[in-house]
């Protein structure tokens, strides 16, 4: 799947790139390339999925996605990344 600027963003960052996960009968895996990222973003740079199934809308973006009956993993260092002097990174 693609990655882009969130809706409604004003700012000056041209976000892209993809993301590939995948489901097992146990776990998510989640891994993604990006650009046009804050540069020298980090350490902790947060990254996400949303509920919602559209990015053109902000009101539909929905919050994160995860089983309520768990800690939000989306909120721990394992979702985080580093961004290079160019605003590249990948995890």
């Amino acid at each position: 799947a693609g990655i882009g600027t969130y809706p409604d963003y004003d700012g000056d960052l041209v976000v892209s790139g993809d993301v590939e996960i995948t489901f097992d009968e146990y776990a998510m895996s989640f891994s993604f390339n990006g650009e046009g990222l804050e540069a020298g973003c980090g350490p902790g740079c947060g990254i996400h999925i949303h509920t919602g199934t559209t990015c053109s809308d902000a009101d539909l973006v929905g919050g994160h996605y995860w089983e309520p009956a768990m800690e939000d993993p989306w909120m721990n260092d394992v979702t985080h990344y580093d961004s290079d002097s160019s605003g590249n990174a990948s995890g």
